[in-house]
């Protein structure tokens, strides 16, 4: 399962802009680590961003901007496992 953790405001179930966040997906060991972002009817896929660890864990940080605001979601792959349940990022909201 995907966690979006509020790094800013640790148990704040809403993100503002200005929030920093971060993504954690478990899986195998050494295993590629892809996402799909749909935003605004519009769906891309992006390349392998990453692999995960030798426990088979993959994260990554942030922080939400103006151009983050509205809502949109996140389907992850890990090695051959589709999908991981999609995270759907709450409406990110102006501070």
């Amino acid at each position: 399962m995907v966690r979006l953790i509020n790094a800013a405001r640790p148990g704040s179930t809403d993100f503002q802009i200005g929030d920093r966040f971060e993504i954690v997906i478990p899986g195998a060991a050494d295993q590629p680590v892809s996402v799909r972002t749909t935003r605004d009817g519009r769906t891309d896929w992006g390349p392998v961003i990453g692999r995960t660890d030798i426990s088979g864990r993959w994260s990554t940080t942030g922080e939400f901007t103006k151009s983050d605001f509205g809502n949109w979601s996140e389907a992850w792959t890990v090695g051959t496992s589709w999908p991981i349940p999609s995270l759907i990022f709450p409406s990110v909201r102006r501070a």
